[in-house]
């Protein structure tokens, strides 16, 4: 009964909105009305860039009932001019030769990476936020995207994140190229794909360990970030980057990367195994 009731209120809700809405659009002049959807499409945007940023952070499903809202309407409100360039899910790259490809799964992540993902504030460690942000980017809705790569021991994850922020503030002039990486480990078709440190920190003392995993990034200039998570040669991740269709993502992005050059390829930068 309490589920009806609601349902009965919230309808009632939306009628008085619409009545209301019409006698305010009787009343309003042109002027008006251009000044008041200036100012509710601001409100709009700023809450869902709100939820965007929250949504990247790990919330989930504490993004903020007001920033949640606002991030539905402006997908509903924004419809092809502001769309996703692709589904994320489309872009993820097939396995290489004598590789498995399977859906996503947690934890066949949380083996590579060797800890299981724990969602508290109160625990603190270099491998627990990468799993989370991994999660989150695999379970996102249209803009997030991971796929697991196995052959016999090896393991291989990679995921693709498309920032809607990122999208918008380039299709109004601005953004931002990716951060500049001084030693890359390859760059495909010109772009830099960097390895990061494998040294992780733990509780708040940081207390810092040497990890056994790899983890690869590509930033394409804050709007799509590709991420790799390996227990597998350097060889191997190169084998998975070059399977990556870089150009059909690129394709229809508001902005096109710092340093993209179709048909350049991939090659190594430097070749040398991480320690395991």
């Amino acid at each position: 009964m309490k589920k009806i009731a609601f349902f009965i209120a919230l309808f009632g809700i939306l009628l008085l909105t619409a009545a209301g809405m019409l006698a305010f659009d009787d009343y309003l002049t042109e002027d008006r009305k251009e000044a008041v959807l200036d100012e509710v499409n601001a409100q709009i945007d700023s809450g869902a860039a709100a939820y965007e940023d929250r949504r990247e952070a790990g919330c989930r499903r504490r993004c903020g009932a007001f920033a949640t809202m606002a991030g539905a309407v402006a997908d509903l409100r924004d419809g092809i001019f502001l769309s996703i360039p692709f589904n994320a899910a489309t872009a993820l790259p097939p396995a290489p030769p004598g590789w498995a490809a399977t859906d996503y799964d947690l934890a066949a992540v949380e083996g590579i990476v060797g800890v299981q993902l724990q969602r508290s504030a109160l625990f603190v460690s270099t491998q627990n936020s990468l799993l989370r942000q991994f999660d989150d980017t695999a379970t996102a809705r249209s803009v997030g995207a991971a796929e697991v790569y196995t052959q016999g021991e090896k393991t291989i994850a990679l995921s693709i994140m498309i920032h809607r922020n990122a999208l918008r503030s380039a299709k109004e002039g601005g953004g931002s190229a990716a951060p500049h990486i001084s030693a890359p480990v390859f760059r495909l078709d010109g772009l830099a794909v960097h390895r990061d440190s494998q040294i992780a920190y733990e509780g708040i003392n940081s207390v810092k360990s040497v990890v056994t995993y790899q983890h690869y990034e590509m930033n394409l200039d804050n709007q799509i970030t590709i991420t790799i998570l390996s227990r597998a040669a350097v060889s191997d991740v190169a084998a998975l980057l070059a399977e990556l269709d870089l150009g059909m993502m690129i394709a229809d992005l508001p902005r096109r990367p710092t340093g993209y050059s179709p048909g350049a390829g991939l090659f190594a930068v430097t070749v040398a195994e991480p320690g395991r």
